[in-house]
């Protein structure tokens, strides 16, 4: 496939995405790099490199070297930390594959730590990534390559009803673009996280109480959280929370759930709504007002996606200068929208990993945006809770009031207690 600009959705997302594998015993670095190589060739985005021409960035295909692997043995928790640090927050070099693996050795136990870019994969693309290293490891046979995937594979067959009408408006949407400024990058902000977990016997509580009331699981993380949200930030409260679509789950034919994929449609609700009136009926109403919302989403995201594709792309430096402007345009008196991205529950029980899995943790950073932004996911059962924030939207005090609260509310509508915070 040839070379092509990257799309302006991928321009923005300059966010590192990272997912921590801890396994029981030690492994052979030699067998961890042919894995790896096993996971490269068999994901198109892991063999491509992101390259800069005239301020515009570039995917060029088959292009990339072998994926990195950092040996590291860390004498304490504290220099963990900053490894973990250091990996959220380095860009990727033009001149690398979009991933990159640090291997820790403990005592007893290793630590398979992953970071990988936004703009080739989203948080569910990396548990994928991690599965497939583990069970290269486990069986050391090649799994089947997937196919390179395109805005214009989602697109297929659909054309605009008015042909010239979209020319026009595209014509004036780029004609604004080629009018945005150039700016430098803005000043880094400090970003906050926050983790916290369920144990796995209140999270199979709340699976079953959710599927006894009717409701779905993230409907009630989205009552819980618009609840928490007032609590703590009062006025300051989002007025939106935006959730993104997997258009994987046999949404669109050539998308494939084991494929990486990054782009897609997002669902918006209101906040303020759900404040009030019984948890469960709120939940329950909540729960069908998002599958009207996502019904309609998927069915636009082939006309939204050829619009996409003919706009201009814009240029790294007004990029940066959205950048700019979506900040100074963030108030200062109230935070206007928080993303909540549900990874859903994936399974490590399946890998056959000749070490056992002891732990799986994920996180996130943006590199150029501040975001506000809850992401849960369950693994094995079990549920767990990524929390970020920059610190134009929350301080960290008011990050772990949030915390504390969101697992007050849920924890009072099921039988069993949340489990502690896992540590940062």
């Amino acid at each position: 496939m040839p070379r092509r600009k990257l799309s302006n959705i991928e321009h923005l997302a300059e966010v590192n995405i990272a997912c921590s594998a801890r396994l029981a015993g030690k492994l052979d670095l030699g067998d961890l790099r042919t894995a790896l190589g096993h996971a490269q060739r068999r994901h198109p985005a892991l063999r491509a490199l992101i390259r800069p021409e005239n301020d515009v960035l570039y995917y060029e295909p088959d292009t990339a070297p072998e994926i990195p692997v950092r040996a590291l043995q860390l004498p304490d928790d504290e220099t963990y930390r900053r490894e973990w640090e250091f990996e959220l927050s380095t860009p990727f070099h033009h001149d690398f594959p979009q991933l990159r693996v640090a291997y820790v050795e403990g005592d007893c136990d290793c630590e398979l730590l992953f970071t990988t870019s936004h703009r080739v994969c989203d948080g569910l693309s990396i548990f994928i990534l991690v599965k497939d290293v583990l069970r290269f490891l486990a069986r050391r046979v090649e799994l089947s390559p997937q196919e390179e995937i395109s805005a214009r594979d989602i697109i297929g067959e659909y054309r605009p009803a008015w042909p010239w009408l979209t020319g026009i408006g595209v014509a004036m949407i780029n004609t604004c673009l080629r009018l945005l400024p150039a700016s430098r990058p803005a000043p880094r902000k400090k970003e906050y996280c926050a983790e916290w977990s369920a144990g796995r016997e209140a999270s199979a509580s709340l699976r079953q109480q959710c599927k006894a009331a009717g409701v779905s699981v993230h409907a009630a993380f989205l009552v819980a959280l618009d609840r928490a949200l007032l609590a703590v930030l009062g006025a300051r409260a989002p007025n939106w929370m935006t959730c993104p679509i997997d258009l994987r789950r046999g949404r669109f034919p050539v998308l494939k759930d084991d494929m990486l994929f990054y782009g897609g449609g997002n669902f918006t609700v209101r906040a303020g709504r759900w404040i009030e009136g019984d948890f469960w009926d709120s939940a329950r109403r909540l729960t069908q007002e998002i599958r009207a919302q996502v019904e309609r989403e998927v069915l636009a995201i082939p006309e939204r996606l050829f619009l996409f594709e003919r706009l201009r792309p814009l240029t790294c430096s007004q990029a940066r200068w959205l950048v700019r402007a979506s900040e100074a345009l963030q108030s200062k008196r109230r935070v206007k929208g928080i993303g909540v991205s549900n990874l859903g529950n994936i399974e490590f029980t399946d890998t056959d990993c000749p070490l056992p899995v002891r732990d799986i943790r994920f996180s996130a950073r943006s590199l150029n945006f501040g975001i506000l932004g809850l992401i849960p996911y369950t693994v094995n059962g079990h549920m767990r809770f990524y929390w970020t924030s920059s610190e134009n939207f929350i301080n960290e005090r008011e990050l772990l009031a949030l915390k504390q609260e969101f697992a007050r509310t849920l924890e009072s509508h099921i039988e069993r207690k949340w489990a502690e915070a896992v540590p940062a």
